[in-house]
């Protein structure tokens, strides 16, 4: 039922629900698992800003999971969690 209400207020706009719902899609939980629907969800919460959104679809970006392997697009969602302050986004966008 915490799925089914997460992705309602995703739906609707609200950008953490957008998160949740993503990770919901990428560990199957509540649900059947799909990474390119959490590769979707991922990447509306993180053009509204949210930096966890942003360096899971990096991670996604990165090993190929529910996209095709991408490491510039990888690292570009890095950096832009780098700027917004996580260290390790950063890092890992200078590693790539």
């Amino acid at each position: 039922q915490a799925r089914a209400f997460t992705e309602q207020a995703a739906v609707g706009g609200n950008t953490k629900a957008m998160h949740d719902l993503a990770v919901f899609f990428a560990e199957g939980e509540a649900g059947p698992q799909s990474y390119s629907a959490a590769v979707e969800w991922f990447r509306q919460a993180s053009e509204h800003g949210l930096v966890d959104s942003q360096y899971n679809l990096a991670v996604l970006f990165e090993q190929g999971l529910g996209v095709s392997q991408d490491r510039t697009e990888a690292a570009y969602w890095f950096e832009v969690a780098g700027r917004a302050g996580d260290r390790d986004a950063a890092r890992r966008a200078q590693a790539l």
